[in-house]
């Protein structure tokens, strides 16, 4: 018998929990996923500000459902470990009591009820101060590099050239990692595709060129991506010439620093989103340029519902590995997923992750969740893999924490 019970764990990819409920919890969810995330681009991941939805009865229909699994089977959790009733309105009676008095100290039990002992929170554009209120040492921390990728945002901050513009985003870069980060997140995914062209200085500096002189039609908000300026015709072009040279400066930056460097794959938010853009079979062109060999890349969300891709491409590339984070959300294929990873993707990339945010019982659920799931799919695997239970139990332990512990203890920084 596969025994995870005990194993620690390392939580690759998880958002800054804040003091509320799973009431409240759905409810940003909701709007987040409606509104593709339209909150103001100054404000942080903690969505308490997203655009407000006019109407959200049929968000409700779609998503908060009391029988579909992602939600039910979260109140179900902390239903059980607070001893209460499965119904939301008692969970959270007992919920709001806890988080409303000393949080982080709340946040600790919660980590070490699941024995999760670090995390690896996204702070998406935020600096250190983010993560104030997390129990210290039981985390480090990655800086979400998307806004730096459009031009709009080097021109706001006062940049005139291209060279400008490239400098504005080595000081953002040098400031992270002045302050501790220990890896990108790029999120490029939620907008355009994950193809990356490799563009030359010149081709960059002609583009961005182009971009100060024309027009924008349209400047979209979001504190995910920060402020995109769209144009509608060549101008277009250039900005994806520009944000592709970006793209590629950071990556080498992050090999050159030791910086671990996460992308976005899969597993889209809102209908207003392509998820054929987040395929990671896509990212060929960036991983394989000659530059980027030498920096490490986590593919996020097991790339799901690509993730036989996101398996293969890690298969294929020595320094490309691939985490479950988001996986829960979708319950009933977690096993399918797992059992897709195990057979196809070395077993020493693959990582745990949850992306939780907002409600801390997310960080344990999904620990709780991903080790059940996990025990049954080594048991049905240790025969076609020709596994020992012992070698199983190995590999387990190995996805939800020795890989990241290595993973991270590997880069130089």
């Amino acid at each position: 018998m596969i025994d995870l019970s005990e194993a620690p764990v390392v939580d690759f990819h998880a958002h800054m929990p804040v003091p509320i409920g799973i009431g409240e919890l759905i409810r940003r969810d909701i709007t987040a996923q409606m509104n593709l995330f339209h909150g103001k681009p100054t404000s942080s991941y903690r969505w308490d500000d997203l655009d407000a939805l006019p109407d959200l009865t049929v968000a409700r229909q779609q998503w908060a459902h009391p029988l579909n699994s992602q939600y039910r089977m979260l109140i179900r959790y902390v239903a059980d470990v607070l001893g209460c009733a499965t119904d939301i309105d008692d969970v959270d009676a007992r919920l709001l009591a806890l988080v409303g008095g000393d949080f982080e100290s709340y946040l600790a039990s919660v980590l070490d009820r699941e024995r999760i002992e670090l995390v690896v929170l996204d702070l998406l554009g935020e600096l250190r101060d983010g993560a104030a209120g997390f129990p210290d040492h039981r985390y480090v921390w990655i800086y979400g590099i998307t806004p730096l990728l459009s031009p709009l945002a080097a021109i706001e901050a006062g940049a005139h050239s291209f060279d400008e513009a490239i400098a504005h985003v080595d000081s953002r870069i040098d400031l992270a990692v002045a302050q501790g980060c220990v890896g990108f997140k790029n999120l490029m995914g939620y907008y355009r595709s994950l193809e990356v062209v490799p563009r030359t200085a010149v081709e960059a500096r002609n583009a961005f060129e182009a971009i100060t002189k024309a027009e924008p039609a349209e400047v979209v908000s979001s504190f995910l991506f920060g402020r995109r300026a769209v144009y509608g015709n060549a101008a277009d072009e250039a900005h994806r010439a520009y944000e592709d040279f970006v793209i590629h400066h950071i990556v080498d930056l992050a090999g050159e620093l030791g910086m671990v460097q996460l992308i976005h794959t899969g597993s889209q938010y809102s209908p207003n989103q392509n998820l054929l853009a987040a395929n990671p079979a896509l990212l060929f062109p960036l991983l394989s340029h000659p530059n980027s060999t030498r920096t490490t890349f986590v593919l996020l969300h097991a790339g799901a519902p690509f993730h036989e891709n996101a398996a293969y491409v890690a298969w294929q590339f020595p320094n490309v590995f691939v985490d479950i984070s988001h996986t829960m959300r979708t319950p009933g294929r977690l096993g399918g997923i797992l059992h897709t990873m195990l057979s196809i993707a070395p077993v020493h990339k693959l990582l745990y992750g949850s992306d939780s945010y907002a409600c801390a019982e997310w960080l344990g659920y999904s620990a709780h969740q991903t080790r059940k799931v996990l025990e049954g799919v080594l048991a049905d695997l240790s025969g076609p893999l020709d596994w020992s239970l012992d070698e199983a139990e190995q590999v387990g332990r190995l996805v939800l924490g020795g890989n990241a512990r290595t993973l991270l203890s590997s880069q130089d920084r």
